[in-house]
């Protein structure tokens, strides 16, 4: 019985494992982000229960424009402070976010989960140029990716 016992909690014990690390992406965006309103303009990102954008234009107005692409489905989308002539559009079957934004003196963004799919791509422009990697801030830790266009795994 004691076997048998042992043998059921260490294979539930893999079972959450690799379902946790199935579910974890890569780039060091798993765990919430605070953007404060002193940080610098640029793109926050980050992962928990689903994925989080959010555009950071303190002072002057900044014109964000994203093209995100996954190999699944992105659902659940959900814009946040977005205002008229803000956008943020779901296109290509569902497996490309385009996101326009006009951002000053606070944050825009958007809240998305994705359905199936490995992959995430992200395009990140600033006032008509690729973003420098170094206004890219993913996870709660801040990290810059390798390079503008990007791409994550889970």
């Amino acid at each position: 019985m004691t076997r048998g016992l042992l043998a059921l909690v260490g294979a539930t014990a893999v079972l959450v494992s690799t379902t946790i690390s199935a579910l974890a992406w890569s780039g060091g965006v798993d765990g919430a982000t605070i953007v404060p309103p002193e940080a610098p303009t640029g793109y926050y990102i980050w992962h928990d229960d689903g994925f989080h954008v959010r555009t950071h234009g303190p002072g002057e107005q900044h014109f964000f424009t994203a093209r995100l692409h996954t190999d699944g489905v992105f659902q659940n989308v959900d814009t946040v402070r977005l205002e008229s002539r803000d956008d943020a559009r779901i296109v290509d079957g569902g497996h490309t976010l385009v996101l326009q934004l006009h951002t000053y003196g606070a944050e825009d963004g958007v809240n998305f989960t994705i359905s199936g799919g490995t992959s995430l791509r992200f395009a990140l422009d600033l006032d008509g140029h690729f973003i420098s990697t170094r206004k890219i801030f993913l996870g709660p830790d801040g990290f810059h990716p390798p390079s503008n266009p990007f791409t994550i795994h889970r």
